[in-house]
């Protein structure tokens, strides 16, 4: 069987959708990350 893998990287997490041939979702995952901002000066 075939697969599609679908990333997306955002802004405070990154989410992946694995589907089949078929288009049936086969698999998700969701991993969140912390969002670092510069200190002034």
């Amino acid at each position: 069987m075939k697969y599609l893998l679908g990333i997306d990287f955002g802004g405070g997490a990154s989410k992946a959708t694995l589907l089949g041939e078929n288009g049936v979702i086969a698999a998700t995952a969701t991993v969140e990350y912390p969002t670092f901002y510069p200190k002034q000066g």
